[in-house]
């Protein structure tokens, strides 16, 4: 979800010299069982607001979420999962989860990042943007709705070329924060993806999104996604996804509709 942005906005950057503003929208649902035998479903609706003005960008997302589950696996940034809880994974050494499951909802973990695109407007180097983030442990960890800590991340994402076909990436890191209960690992993660244009208003692609386990005796997540994109009349946007896991701690199946407009 966050590289498909990048694609999406390498084909606007040029016309943001002044100033755009974009707002966005929509839902992501997930479900999987993430190695255990509780099915955990996240409905994740984030409002989103973006700045553009050449080079430099700005993101603010306030999200409601609504997890249903058994309180072990915790929701991340971005409708993701960070981890585990306190019952820890399949051979985590904690206690043993419950089976009963409980739906919880209210604010979800508030984020903000900044970023710089080099050469945004060159026809002669690829795009590459550096980008910065915090997320805020705004989300009820009573609830299990979030860690209730900050994580702090970096993150490189690029475009190669620019003509039909223009493959793309992400490479970071991200340091989460501990909980009085859980000790998470900092994690490497990374994009990779082709995206094609299909005419001036619609392009598609593939991606495969890779994040190393945030805590121990759990496998490193792998997810592969389809996404279609198309623009609209008056600065309109919308964007489909789905997705599927690819390792046993990965969510099963998810999709997100997300519908946006600049300004």
């Amino acid at each position: 979800m966050i590289l498909l942005s990048v694609g999406v906005m390498h084909n606007g950057v040029a016309r943001a010299a002044d100033g755009l503003v974009k707002i966005s929208s929509g839902f992501e649902y997930t479900s999987g069982d993430y190695g255990q035998n509780v099915e955990t479903e996240i409905l994740y609706i984030p409002v989103t607001a973006e700045y553009i003005n050449d080079a430099w960008s700005a993101k603010l997302t306030v999200p409601y979420i609504s997890v249903t589950g058994n309180g072990t696996v915790v929701p991340g940034g971005s409708g993701g999962t960070v981890g585990f809880g306190p019952g820890g994974p399949p051979g985590g050494g904690g206690p043993a989860p419950s089976t009963t499951t409980v739906t919880e909802s209210g604010l979800g973990d508030v984020e903000a990042s900044v970023a710089y695109a080099f050469s945004p407007n060159s026809d002669l180097m690829p795009f590459v943007e550096l980008r910065a983030k915090v997320k805020f442990g705004t989300a009820d960890e009573a609830k299990a709705l979030g860690t209730g800590e900050n994580d702090y991340s970096v993150q490189v994402d690029g475009v190669l070329g620019k003509g039909k076909v223009q493959p793309f990436y992400t490479l970071g890191y991200v340091m989460i924060g501990d909980t009085d209960q859980v000790d998470y690992n900092n994690c490497l993660f990374a994009t990779a993806g082709l995206m094609f244009t299909v005419s001036d208003s619609t392009s598609l692609g593939f991606t495969y999104d890779y994040k190393q386990a945030s805590v121990d005796n759990a496998d490193d997540e792998g997810v592969a996604g389809f996404f279609l994109t198309s623009k609209f009349n008056q600065g309109w946007s919308a964007t489909l996804n789905m997705t599927t896991g690819l390792t046993d701690s990965s969510l099963d199946y998810g999709g997100s509709l997300m519908v946006g407009r600049e300004f």
